[in-house]
C-alpha cells in the first residue's frame, strides 16, 4: 500500500494536471487503485465533473468498480475508478519465470531484442497489445486526459513498443 509520502506524491501528480479527466482506469492492486484515487483527489473540482457525476457515479461506465480500498462498490461513492483487468495481465512474464527461470529484467531485455526463446515465445507486440487495446477502447474524449494506474513492468513493456526503449 501507499506510504504517506506516495499519497502526496499522487496528489501533488492531480494538481499539476490542467485537463479535465475523461477517464480513469487502474489495475486491480490495492496500491494502484490508491494511486488513481489520490491523483484524482488532488486535482481540481472542476477537473473532474466530466467523469463522475455530482453522485459520484461513472457516467461512462463499462465495467468494474472499486474504491480506494480495493473493494467493490455500489458506485455511490465518489472517485471510483474503473478496474481495467488487461493492465494486470503478466501472461509473458509468468510464463517466461515458470518455463525459463527468467527473472524481469531479463525479459524485458529479450522481449526488447525479439528473443523469442528466452520469453516463452511471447513477443514484444503480443505483451503490448492488451495494454493499448485498453487505452484505446476506454477514454479517448476530446480535451480531456486519461489516467490509468498500473505497473512499472507496464511502463517499460509501453516504452519498448511504442518508442523503441531498451533496457
Amino acid at each position: 500500500l501507499l506510504t504517506p509520502e506516495g499519497e502526496e506524491l499522487a496528489r501533488k501528480i492531480g494538481r499539476s494536471l490542467d485537463k479535465r479527466l475523461g477517464f480513469c482506469g487502474s489495475s486491480s492492486v490495492n496500491r494502484c487503485i490508491q494511486t488513481a484515487r489520490f491523483i484524482v483527489d488532488g486535482m481540481k473540482e472542476e477537473l473532474k465533473a466530466d467523469a463522475y457525476k455530482a453522485n459520484g457515479t461513472r457516467t461512462d461506465c463499462a465495467g468494474t468498480h472499486a474504491d480506494c480500498a480495493g473493494t467493490h462498490g455500489d458506485m455511490a461513492g465518489p472517485n471510483k475508478i474503473e478496474i481495467v483487468p488487461t493492465i494486470a495481465t503478466f501472461k509473458g512474464i509468468n510464463l517466461a519465470i515458470a518455463n525459463q527461470g527468467a527473472g524481469w529484467f531479463k525479459y524485458f531485455h529479450c522481449l526488447q531484442e525479439g528473443l523469442v526463446d528466452e520469453t516463452a515465445g511471447i513477443t514484444l507486440e503480443q505483451e503490448a497489445a492488451p495494454y493499448l487495446d485498453s487505452m484505446f477502447t476506454s477514454g479517448g474524449k476530446p480535451d480531456t486526459i486519461d489516467l490509468y494506474a498500473s505497473h512499472d513492468c507496464n511502463v517499460v513493456i509501453l516504452a519498448s513498443a511504442l518508442f523503441g526503449l531498451k533496457t
